[in-house]
C-alpha cells in the first residue's frame, strides 16, 4: 500500500514523527533531546521507549564516512561519534554526528554547508548520500552536524514560472526539469533509473521545487508510486541519482520480523482514517459537465462495516477520464479500511537480517501478543533509523494491501 497521499503521509506521521524514530540522548553536543529532535525538525516523543534502546548491549558496525566538496570532490575521510542515519520513503533521511573539539580534522573545510557526504556500512545496510546541512552546535567537548539524504538537493532548486507539460510521461518530466535546472546551475543530481512509461499528463509548474514536484506532483498527483536519491563512490567523486519508480521495492516472502527473535520492542496502532466513497475532478477552468473529467467509486463493503464516508479532491494536471479512473480507484484501495501501522526496534537476525529488506519493501511481521489474536501479515517498509551505537534499527510499517 503506498504511502502516496496527504491525508496517508498526515496519518503516519502523526504516530512515527514524521517518519523519524526515537534515538539516544545526546551528550551535549545539542542540549537535551528534545531541544537535539527539534532543531533537527524531527519528532521531539518517543517512538521505541528509550529505556529498551538503552538496555541493549552496544553491537556497533564498521563505516565509511566520506565528505567531498560541492562538486563531489571527495576531501576526506572522518571518524565520527555518529547518533543516527535515516531513510524515508518518499522523503529527506537524516544523519546526525559529533566531531571531538581535539579532532585533528574538526576543519571548516571538511564540514562546510553544502559539502556532501557518502556513509558505507559493512552490516547489510545501503550506503546513505546526503548534504551537509541544519545548521551544527559547538558543545564544550564536541561540535554537533546533520546531514540531509540527497533528496534536498531537488528541494534547493525550482521550476520556472507557467512551466507547462502537454502529454508527457512522468518520467520525461522529471528529466527535462532536471536538465533545465542543471542548465542554470549544477544540480548534483544526475538521472538515474527513471520509469518512462504510464501515460502523458498535463501539469503546469510555478516556481515549484523539483523535490515537491516528484512527491506531491509526479508520485502523489500522477502515475509514480515513489522516487529517491541515491548515492556512490565514483572515480573519487561521491555522485548522485534520481530514481523514479513505477512501483519501488519487492515482496521478500523468505523474510520476517518476528516478536522475540529479531524484534525487541513493538508499538502498533490501528488508525480509522477511512473514506470509503470518492468523488475526483481532473483539470478545468470551470465545473461544467465537459469543462474536466469526473470520477466516482465506492467501496460497498467497507460501507457496510463502518457506513458512508465521503472524500473529494481535484487532480491537477489530470485531463483524460481513464487516468481519473485508476486514479480514483487507487486511492479507494488506500482508504475504504483501517490503517495497521507497527513501529518496530528491529536487530540484524534471522529471519530478517537489515541487509535482507530496505525501504519500499514488503515482509512479514509476526508479533503473537498484539492485536485480536496476534498480528500476522505483510507489511511495507517505510521509513527505517539505525542507532550504530546500540546496532539497532528503528521501522516503521504500514500493512500492505
Amino acid at each position: 500500500m503506498a504511502i502516496d497521499s496527504e491525508n496517508k503521509r498526515r496519518s503516519v506521521m502523526g504516530y512515527a514523527g514524521v517518519w523519524t524514530f526515537v534515538g539516544p540522548r545526546p551528550d551535549g553536543a545539542l542540549g537535551n533531546e528534545a531541544d537535539r529532535r527539534h532543531v533537527a525538525g524531527l519528532y521531539a516523543g518517543q517512538l521505541v521507549a528509550l529505556a529498551v534502546i538503552a538496555s541493549l548491549a552496544p553491537a556497533g558496525a564498521a563505516m565509511l564516512f566520506l565528505v567531498a566538496d560541492g562538486q563531489g570532490r571527495i576531501l576526506t575521510q572522518l571518524r565520527p561519534d555518529m547518533e543516527r542515519i535515516s531513510w524515508r520513503f518518499n522523503e529527506v533521511g537524516q544523519v546526525a554526528w559529533s566531531l571531538a573539539r581535539t579532532d585533528e580534522k574538526l576543519r571548516e573545510e571538511y564540514v562546510r554547508f553544502g559539502n556532501r557526504v557518502l556513509i558505507q556500512f559493512d552490516n547489510g545496510l545501503p550506503a546513505w548520500g546526503g548534504v551537509i546541512g541544519g545548521g551544527y552546535e559547538w558543545g564544550e567537548a564536541s561540535v554537533g552536524f546533520l546531514a540531509f539524504s540527497g533528496e534536498a538537493l531537488l528541494g534547493w532548486r525550482r521550476t520556472g514560472r507557467r512551466r507547462r507539460f502537454d502529454g508527457v510521461s512522468v518520467g520525461n518530466i522529471a528529466l527535462a526539469l532536471l536538465a533545465e535546472a542543471e542548465g542554470v546551475w549544477p544540480v548534483g543530481v544526475r538521472p538515474g533509473r527513471v520509469w518512462l512509461g504510464g501515460p502523458g499528463h498535463y501539469p503546469e509548474y510555478h516556481y515549484k521545487s523539483l523535490e515537491d514536484v516528484l512527491r506531491d506532483s509526479l508520485v502523489e498527483n500522477l502515475s509514480a508510486e515513489a522516487f529517491d536519491v541515491s548515492a556512490r563512490e565514483e572515480a573519487g567523486r561521491v555522485v548522485f541519482e534520481l530514481n523514479l519508480y513505477e512501483a519501488k521495492g519487492a515482496t521478500r516472502g523468505d523474510v520476517a520480523l518476528v516478536e522475540g527473535r529479531n524484534v525487541s520492542d513493538v508499538h502498533f496502532r490501528v488508525e480509522d482514517n477511512i473514506v470509503n466513497a470518492w468523488f475526483m475532478a481532473g483539470e478545468g477552468s470551470d465545473w461544467g459537465d465537459s469543462s474536466r473529467v469526473y470520477a466516482e467509486a465506492v467501496d460497498e463493503e467497507s460501507v457496510r462495516l463502518y457506513g458512508r464516508r465521503e472524500g473529494f479532491e481535484v487532480r491537477s494536471g489530470v485531463i483524460y477520464q481513464s487516468t481519473l479512473d485508476a486514479t480514483i480507484q487507487r486511492r479507494l484501495g488506500e482508504t475504504a479500511y483501517p490503517n495497521r501501522v507497527l513501529a518496530l526496534a528491529t536487530t540484524d537476525d534471522r529471519p530478517g537480517r537489515f541487509g535482507d529488506y530496505g525501504v519500499g519493501d514488503t515482509l512479514m511481521c509476526v508479533l503473537p501478543s498484539f492485536d485480536w489474536g496476534g498480528v500476522r501479515g505483510m507489511y511495507r517498509v517505510l521509513g527505517r533509523e539505525f542507532f550504530p551505537e546500540h546496532g539497532v534499527c528503528d521501522l516503521v510499517l504500514e500493512e500492505a494491501r
